[in-house]
């Protein structure tokens, strides 16, 4: 199933509302096109390992398979991204702040923490377009 194709079925089945800006970028970028970029934002540094689209060999690769694995716990965001130590960074796609990119790290306690206000920041800081 191709990354579009999940996103329509993550929004019709799991009413998700997930921001346009994220579907144009993630349509044209590859796994690893930001591996390694350093965000910096809020105090807090997270080194990208890859972004999350379809991979059926890797679950944890694939968007759709990432999202069941941790909807029961976590549904309210979507996660994107992985960081090297296995940090998420998720867009809010449902309830209060919808589109806020999110860092979730999962330790004993889930930790969660806004990054940017939508994803067009994001964006602009992994294209350095600030």
């Amino acid at each position: 199933m191709e990354i579009i194709k999940q996103i329509n079925y993550l929004k019709q089945h799991y009413q998700m509302a997930i921001p346009q800006e994220y579907v144009d970028f993630i349509s044209k970028t590859d796994f690893f096109d930001y591996a390694d970029t350093m965000l910096s934002t809020n105090g807090m540094e997270i080194e990208l390992n890859h972004f999350l689209k379809e991979d059926d060999e890797y679950p944890s690769r694939d968007l759709l398979s990432w999202y069941s694995y941790a909807a029961k716990e976590r549904e309210d965001y979507l996660t994107i991204a992985m960081g090297y130590g296995n940090e998420e960074i998720a867009i809010k796609v449902k309830g209060r702040d919808c589109g806020g990119v999110y860092y979730i790290e999962q330790t004993e306690e889930t930790t969660v923490k806004k990054l940017y206000h939508n994803f067009n920041e994001l964006k602009k800081y992994l294209t350095k377009e600030n």
